[in-house]
């Protein structure tokens, strides 16, 4: 068999492996994203932000979170021994806010894990609602939306947190790449074997995370919300797709800190189980290998245009997919950006593969 016939036929199982990802993200969010129906069960929430050094963010972000509306609810920050003026700030807040609680926590640990069991330890209330310094709802109704699950016995609820930036291609390719993430992991939660959320929009049951074998966490100090997920995917979980319920956030301005805050979470996923490992691997790979072959398909030439159709076509439905169930990551994201970040991906894959075998870092 001639090297262009094979460049042909692996083509063409690596697209009809994307055309079938993208087929099942799509039956899934028509299958069971529905509007949320109204609750007259409506718990009080605690709402946890952990921060070091983020006087900024706090500034411009918490005034949001403190002036939803819900009928009880209250917002604990857990200050990990910043050395800006975040304290000045937030005693400042006190005074407006009754229902701000400001907590000092001086342990030296590199991670944020501990911050945030000290935080949840001292919230009033058994419902949590977690995000970071860095993130804004756009709507007063974000705990009213993420949390309306709880009214039906929901132990786990997962959102969504989209990225905002400027016109830079690392901000277009970490719009898109959130968006296919997003669409995985709740496709994942529709088919009941979820195996991450995201730890800046996400609701949880307080005694659900505490009883948690905190021992999967050693050496980690990131993706504990993954491999909490990831453990409980037998629990009642629900996922919400409501606009209302989204967290913003700004994308990286640099490529360098960009791997950095990846790095971070890709280094859990070894622990998921071989299902999730599988879904998740099979996905990337067929991804990666259909533009590499592609690329390859010019040397040949043989079926380079026949290949370059089938390329063509994966990303106009990829496009189409994600403009229809991902809309609020993509900003004004177009056919050609996103053609371009599919050449980005050559080098993306190869960089996440080496942070997977290379040990996890040591700081947050």
């Amino acid at each position: 068999m001639a090297p262009g016939d094979v460049v042909f036929i692996l083509t063409l199982v690596c697209f009809l492996l994307q055309l079938s990802y993208w087929s099942f993200f799509l039956f899934q969010f028509e299958k069971n994203t529905k509007p949320l129906l109204p609750t007259s069960v409506l718990p009080p929430i605690s709402v946890v932000i952990c921060a070091r050094n983020e006087e900024d963010n706090l500034r411009k972000n918490l005034p949001r979170v403190l002036e939803q509306i819900y009928p009880e609810f209250e917002v604990i920050l857990v200050d990990h021994n910043s050395s800006d003026g975040t304290a000045n700030f937030i005693h400042q807040l006190l005074k407006q806010y009754r229902h701000l609680h400001y907590i000092h926590f001086c342990d030296q640990a590199t991670g944020k894990r501990n911050a945030l069991i000290h935080g949840l330890k001292n919230c009033t209330y058994d419902h949590i609602l977690l995000t970071d310094a860095d993130c804004y709802p756009i709507s007063q109704n974000w705990i009213m939306k993420m949390c309306a699950p709880f009214g039906n016995g929901v132990d786990i609820i997962l959102g969504a947190a989209p990225l905002i930036g400027e016109k830079s291609m690392l901000s277009r390719f970490s719009q898109i790449e959130a968006a296919q993430i997003y669409l995985q992991y709740a496709a994942a939660t529709f088919s009941h074997f979820s195996y991450m959320g995201v730890g800046r929009n996400m609701a949880y049951k307080k005694n659900r995370y505490l009883s948690f074998d905190q021992k999967a966490f050693k050496n980690l100090i990131g993706g504990d919300d993954d491999l909490f997920v990831s453990a409980n995917a037998s629990l009642t979980i629900s996922l919400v797709n409501d606009e209302d319920a989204m967290m913003y956030s700004t994308a990286q301005k640099s490529w360098s800190e960009y791997y950095k805050q990846k790095h971070r979470h890709v280094s859990v996923s070894w622990k998921y189980t071989w299902l999730q490992k599988i879904y998740l691997a099979v996905f990337s790979g067929s991804h990666w290998c259909l533009t590499l072959l592609w690329v390859i398909s010019w040397y040949y030439q043989t079926y380079f245009w026949t290949i370059s159709i089938l390329f063509l076509l994966k990303t106009i439905i990829s496009f189409f997919v994600l403009k229809r169930l991902a809309r609020a990551f993509l900003s004004k994201c177009t056919l050609i950006e996103l053609l371009i970040t599919e050449l980005i991906y050559l080098v993306h894959y190869p960089i996440i593969g080496f942070y997977l075998l290379s040990k996890p870092p040591k700081r947050w």
